[in-house]
């Protein structure tokens, strides 16, 4: 054998000696990683050495097989998700490790409703306010404004005069024009309204909550109609189930709880006395205008709903009746009022029909 090929024979003698040498310091570790909670083999789990920088993955059956040296003990078991695990890296019989899922708090989300959307919690915490029923303002209720009257920062309701028939005066946003309309957008169930007078007509009784709308980013999707805010109302809808039926009423006075300090006659006579022309100034009355045109006013309101549904379908229908004396004399308001609101789920969960009559009313005023 030439000098040559003795030397090649020899350095590979010495590679495999070294080789062998090596692989004796290592050890061997093997296992399979599950879920806790139905035990099924999880693929791409993170398997490392501890204090190195050897590891591997776990197959598509959950499966692992590592080569480590022999001072390695333990093995760091990790995966998105999952709560991560140490386990003794030893050798011999497979190893169990059971994974379990992680408890994530997901950020919270403000849900407003009638296809808005959705957004994050903080973000919209100053810019949309939920009102729901619980919350709404008890007592005698005619105009559903009042429901949330001092419940919303800058929602400014002011109800002018004693003539129910008068429309309430709402600012969102403060005074947004000299000469333009200040009022902010009603969406009732979807449907905006172009004139608010509109939903002054809806019973109290046959409203579910409200969403009000603040800044610009929240209503924007409205356009130029949502610069005075917007106020999101929803109805009562049905539910699957047997049919219930649901009856609200009360009855109230209301009456004018001050009156301006004005002088009586004997006080008038006196006050004039001193004038060279007091005769003048006396007719001979004596009447208080301030409660001769002012009265104590009976209100009573009554209000029955049939709701029901099955089978993807629901609907609920509702009448109203309001009398409601004024509490300036020859003033008043009379109306009844039918709400009907259907809805069927058609072919599949994604898709809703809805069909309703929004308010269907009969406005009376009288004297």
């Amino acid at each position: 054998m030439s000098l040559k090929n003795l030397l090649k024979v020899s350095c590979l003698a010495l590679l495999c000696l070294l080789t062998a040498n090596a692989m004796a310091q290592n050890k061997v570790v093997s296992g399979k990683v599950t879920d806790s909670r139905d035990g099924l083999p999880l693929a791409g789990v993170s398997v490392m050495a501890q204090g190195t920088t050897v590891g591997t993955k776990t197959d598509a059956k959950g499966v692992f097989s590592l080569s480590l040296p022999l001072s390695t003990s333990l093995l760091t078991i990790s995966n998105v998700g999952y709560t991560q695990k140490q386990v003794q890296a030893r050798t011999g019989a497979p190893i169990a490790v059971a994974l379990d899922p992680t408890e994530t708090t997901l950020n919270e989300v403000a849900v407003v409703s009638v296809g808005y959307g959705t957004q994050r919690k903080k973000d919209v915490t100053g810019a949309v306010s939920n009102i729901s029923a619980k919350d709404f303002n008890q007592g005698v209720v005619i105009n559903p404004v009042s429901q949330i009257q001092g419940k919303v920062a800058g929602l400014v309701i002011t109800q002018g005069g004693g003539d129910p028939n008068s429309t309430a005066s709402i600012r969102l946003r403060g005074q947004t024009s000299i000469t333009g309309n200040q009022s902010p957008l009603f969406v009732v169930d979807g449907i905006a309204l172009d004139d608010p007078a509109q939903f002054q007509n809806i019973p109290p009784g046959d409203i579910e909550s409200y969403d009000i709308l603040k800044d610009a980013s929240a209503t924007a999707i409205y356009g130029s109609r949502g610069a005075n805010g917007v106020i999101i109302v929803n109805t009562k809808k049905g539910r699957a189930g047997k049919a219930t039926i649901d009856y609200s009423g009360y009855t109230g006075i209301e009456n004018q709880s001050k009156y301006y300090d004005l002088l009586t006659t004997s006080e008038y006579k006196d006050a004039i006395s001193t004038f060279d022309n007091a005769a003048t100034y006396d007719k001979g009355g004596d009447t208080d205008w301030q409660r001769a045109i002012s009265r104590r006013a009976l209100t009573h309101s009554n209000n029955l709903a049939i709701s029901s549904g099955a089978d993807g379908f629901n609907y609920r229908a509702s009448v109203n009746y309001q009398d409601q004396q004024g509490v300036i004399i020859n003033s008043g308001k009379r109306q009844l009022g039918f709400r009907f609101n259907a809805q069927q789920k058609a072919f599949d969960d994604k898709l809703d029909l809805t069909v309703g009559i929004s308010n269907v009313s009969t406005r009376h005023q009288y004297a």
